[in-house]
């Protein structure tokens, strides 16, 4: 079966990526991939290259987001949480157009950055025509379980089913890692996770993805 990664950033991620779309879709046709997605954080700047990209390298092109996520978007000590969407058509292209302005409206401040932040109310009424990954050790299920906090990744996840049905899936990465990571400095353990991930998926039905991030 062919690999397709679901959760890759370009140059247009800050400080987490210095691909061009171009050297990512001419690598992809090397290593004989049929499709990749591309999900930059917190913007769809690289959508136009990526779509040249694609018709060059005759490599599919599948249009997505990282957004930054938080319950409480007025709580300002509240941590941001990552989650992934991938447009399924036109309706899915035109909810992450929306879903990322809306970010935008509701920008967050940190140091000199602005992270566009989205909340529940936001992905319930634009989750038409979008698959969505619960994203990698930032992401909107493992900082729960990183917390010890598994009900409550438990609680999210099933709020998540309820949204995006079978268009859901959990993301697991294909790495032993234990790092600390992201602007909070947070610990993750990606082999803890992975396990925990897979048994939540198993349990509630949620097919499991495997990501190189």
């Amino acid at each position: 079966m062919p690999f397709v990664n679901l959760h890759n950033q370009t140059q247009y991620s800050i400080l987490d990526a210095i691909i061009t779309p171009k050297t990512l879709f001419a690598k992809a046709k090397e290593l004989g991939q049929t499709a990749i997605a591309i999900t930059d954080h917190g913007t769809l700047a690289s959508t136009w290259n990526a779509f040249k990209a694609s018709k060059d390298s005759k490599i599919k092109l599948l249009i997505g987001l990282e957004s930054y996520f938080k319950f409480d978007i007025q709580d300002a000590d509240e941590r941001m949480k990552h989650i992934i969407f991938i447009a399924k058509n036109a309706v899915g292209y035109k909810n992450l157009l929306t879903i990322n302005k809306k970010g935008f409206d509701n920008n967050f401040f940190i140091g000199k950055r602005i992270y566009p932040v989205i909340n529940w109310d936001i992905l319930e009424q634009h989750s038409e025509g979008l698959i969505c990954l619960t994203a990698c050790g930032n992401g909107i299920i493992s900082q729960l379980l990183m917390n010890k906090n598994t009900l409550g990744a438990e609680e999210v996840l099933l709020k998540l089913k309820k949204i995006f049905k079978d268009d859901l899936a959990i993301e697991v990465l294909a790495n032993n890692m234990k790092r600390n990571a992201n602007i909070y400095n947070d610990e993750i353990d990606q082999q803890f996770l992975n396990r925990a991930l897979i048994n939540l998926g198993k349990k509630h039905s949620i097919r499991i993805v495997p990501t190189s991030n």
